[in-house]
């Protein structure tokens, strides 16, 4: 997938789909649903978001917080790549995302989507500086 290789993904997405319904734990389900979904929203980001607020429901119902938490997180990252502020908005309201007091595991990538937030709505207060670019000395 990062190497835009749209074929060979779609082919380890195909194969994933078994090893989900077998397996089921957590980390495999999170990246086989991020993947396929970052892959739908290169031509299809309605289809993306209905496949990742589907993995949301079947998180809540086999009761896994950080499957849930991690793709609300996706679904609000893809909402703000495409540029959507409103949309990204809407679903951190409806996953109470912002709200949530993170596991240790999601406390960083909370932090990222905030910090992504906070670009997207302009505010570019609290420690973002403006300085000399890398390597060049001010003097």
């Amino acid at each position: 997938m990062q190497r835009c290789d749209d074929s060979q993904a779609a082919q380890h997405i195909e194969g994933s789909g078994a090893f989900k319904d077998i397996f089921g734990p957590v980390e495999p389900q999170l990246v086989a649903l991020r993947c396929e979904a970052r892959l739908l929203a290169r031509s299809n980001l309605p289809a993306a978001v209905q496949l990742l607020q589907e993995g949301q429901d079947a998180a809540l119902r086999e009761q896994h917080q950080r499957l849930y938490q991690s793709l609300a997180m996706e679904e609000a990252a893809l909402q703000l790549t495409a540029g959507d502020l409103s949309a990204a908005e809407a679903v951190a309201r409806r996953t109470r995302l912002l709200d949530e007091s993170p596991t240790r595991a999601g406390r960083d990538a909370l932090k990222l989507i905030e910090a992504r937030f906070r670009l997207a709505r302009g505010e570019l207060g609290g420690g973002v500086t403006s300085g000399p670019p890398c390597g060049r000395n001010s003097a």
